[in-house]
């Protein structure tokens, strides 16, 4: 698992490869859903988003225990 530092430098990939799946997906099933792509975008370019997933992350670690 990458550190904190190295993880905010790879930060893009969280960003472009979500969307882009998303993107080939709708294209696979000829559906579209806007909000689909925002959906997965917005973790990236938010930074309250992306505390939220970290919280949530940690609650089901802690759940597990």
């Amino acid at each position: 698992m990458p550190n904190g530092e190295r993880f905010n430098t790879l930060r893009w990939v969280a960003a472009s490869l979500p969307s882009a799946v998303a993107v080939v997906v709708m294209q696979v099933t000829e559906t579209t859903y806007p909000p689909a792509g925002a959906t997965t975008l917005l973790p990236a370019v938010d930074e309250a988003v992306w505390a939220l997933s970290r919280i949530t992350s940690q609650l089901s670690y802690f759940r597990r225990l």
